[in-house]
């Protein structure tokens, strides 16, 4: 995969897709993250926000990865 060459045009879709996909990653992500947020009835529930969003950043960040070497 590391020999693969990338047109100019396979370039710029992969960058269209892939700005898509993390797109719709995060926008999930702030979806569920304001419905719990809506439902912070203790500090406890506050911690768990927290944590759900700091375990889909790493997994975001494990995920989209936009080197060309990595993409396919």
């Amino acid at each position: 995969m590391r020999d693969l060459k990338w047109s100019a045009t396979d370039k710029s879709i992969a960058r269209k897709a892939f700005d898509l996909a993390l797109q719709r990653e995060l926008e999930a992500v702030m979806k569920k993250a304001k419905a719990m947020a809506a439902k912070l009835e203790q500090p406890v529930d506050l911690w768990k926000l927290e944590s759900y969003l700091t375990r889909r950043r790493q997994g975001i960040d494990r995920q989209y990865d936009y080197r060309y070497s990595v993409l396919p």
